[in-house]
């Protein structure tokens, strides 16, 4: 028997990247399963995302962090060295939004994807992440520094769940499996992804799915433009710009570009191509492995995060991992076709569901 509820629910994912709305995705279908009245938070993209998926649905503005990058990779880490008192701020904002929030629309339960100032006192407020280890700059003690702060905020909220298989074969590593647990009450909850496996003959060689803050977005877009000429084999690009309307001509004849497509078209494109080459932002991660497609991931530079994901994974022969300065189009792709990829096992689990249902109160 399906339990049922007619609580409100605000869902709000962070607006770092498209990764933390798209995840929200497949929660939010099972919240509607559940009867729940679901509240969307977001603004740009992840708006237009969310949007997209669930145009049915209330969407209200958040305020929002903007976190900002530098062209080279020490220019990243000095930049987002300089905006940690920004991101204090933004924190802050946050959490006085939500407490008018609640009261003007009768929100009873909030789920916040990465968005750390979304706790509240008198209702239930749900945690996402897969970082409970979250890689630092400065390694060993700078780690455990970063962890024990990130703590102090998840144990502010009523329950922490990880999109993650909670056992050794998993897709986070550390990120996910640290050695110490957070005090809140934690679930994992699989894996997420909008997408599903679809069966598709070989359309297109290559797939660049190109995401993430600019600059760094548009120097790696420029970056495969150069090389793709090299390319005589038919390719696709989706440039990870949804709402952009200008189109970019490339004049490469074997590539086909889009700012944006809608899932389902992603979905198709992803199940036709042989090879995805994309950042290794997590949800991308989980989105191409549990389709078991053949990935070349290429990390946002100074994104730790991204660095440690494409060396787990290609450590467990998951993946192709290159750094974005040494990524040569042509030597990657010999290498793929040398390159055993081991297959992701892909099990429907009912963790999210029943994560879900145990929050009917």
């Amino acid at each position: 028997m399906q339990l049922k509820s007619s609580k409100t629910v605000l869902v709000a994912p962070l607006d770092w990247g498209l990764g933390h709305a798209t995840r929200c995705i497949p929660v939010i279908a099972v919240l509607l399963e559940q009867n729940y009245t679901v509240i969307l938070a977001a603004n740009g993209a992840q708006r237009h995302i969310l949007r997209e998926a669930f145009p049915q649905l209330l969407a209200i503005d958040i305020p929002d962090y903007a976190v900002q990058y530098g062209t080279t990779k020490f220019k990243t880490i000095v930049k987002l060295l300089q905006q940690s008192s920004k991101i204090r701020k933004a924190i802050k904002r946050e959490q006085q939004w939500l407490q008018s929030i609640v009261a003007l629309y009768g929100i009873d339960l909030v789920i916040s994807d990465n968005r750390y100032g979304l706790y509240h006192q008198h209702i239930k407020t749900v945690f996402i992440t897969h970082q409970l280890l979250p890689k630092s700059f400065f390694r060993g003690i700078g780690e455990k520094i970063v962890q024990r702060k990130l703590y102090r905020f998840i144990q502010k909220f009523s329950q922490c769940w990880i999109p993650d298989e909670a056992g050794p074969i998993n897709l986070a590593g550390a990120l996910s499996h640290p050695g110490k647990m957070p005090p809140t009450p934690t679930t994992y909850i699989g894996p997420l992804t909008r997408l599903k496996k679809i069966p598709a003959e070989e359309r297109y060689y290559c797939c660049f799915l190109l995401s993430g803050p600019e600059p760094q977005r548009t120097i790696l877009e420029k970056k495969i433009l150069q090389q793709m000429v090299l390319v005589p084999k038919a390719c696709i690009l989706i440039r990870g710009l949804p709402g952009e309307k200008k189109i970019l001509q490339t004049g490469i004849s074997s590539l086909q570009v889009h700012n944006h497509l809608s899932a389902q078209e992603l979905n198709e494109v992803i199940a036709q191509s042989r090879y995805i080459i994309s950042r290794s932002g997590y949800t991308t991660v989980m989105d191409l492995l549990l389709l078991q497609k053949k990935c070349l991931f290429i990390p946002t530079p100074a994104q730790t995060e991204q660095e440690y994901l494409a060396a787990y994974l290609q450590e467990r022969e998951f993946c192709l991992g290159f750094s974005q300065k040494d990524f040569e189009l042509i030597s990657a792709l010999n290498q793929a076709e040398k390159f055993s990829f081991k297959i992701f096992p892909n099990e429907e689990g009912k963790q999210l569901k029943q994560a879900i249902q145990k929050l009917i109160f």
